[in-house]
This record gives C-alpha cells, structure tokens and sequence, in this order.
C-alpha cells in the first residue's frame, strides 16, 4: 500500500485514511488543519461486481483505498504532477 504524502496545505505529517462504519466511505484527511481527500465508496456485502456509478464508486474497499490515497498524494509542481 502506497505511504500517505504529508498535508498539501499545512505540510503535516498527521494525516490519516479514514473509513466509515456502515456506509462504504473512505476518505483522507489531515487531523491538524482538517484538510480533507475525495470520498470514495466501496459495496458493502455485494458479491456480484456491477458496473461503477461513477469514478469514485468501487466493488471492493482496496480499490476505494488506493482511489483516495492516490487523489491525496497528488501533487502539481512547476506544471507537472508526481
């Protein structure tokens, strides 16, 4: 799994996926200044894979996780993104 890049916007390294019970959402989000990832959302007990509603709806919570860390960790620097 891809490590967390410090907070974009306070350069914190306190930054943690957070995931919540129930619903199917994970998000990133930094516990000092409150910045926060895209939400993304995973099927909760669905054993047949459907077609996605969008780009942030998955069949499983590894791919929801690696969505949202990759959307955390970009980055736009003199006109390129790593």
């Amino acid at each position: 799994m891809e490590e967390l890049k410090p907070c974009p916007f306070c350069g914190s390294n306190n930054v943690q996926r957070f995931k919540t019970i129930g619903t199917g959402e994970i998000h990133v989000a930094c516990c000092d200044c409150g910045a926060r990832s895209v939400s993304a959302f995973y099927r909760i007990g669905k054993k047949r894979k459907a077609e996605p509603i969008d780009d942030c709806h998955f069949d499983d919570f590894d791919e929801a996780r690696e969505f949202v860390t990759k959307k955390w960790n970009r980055r736009v620097i003199d006109g390129r993104t790593d």
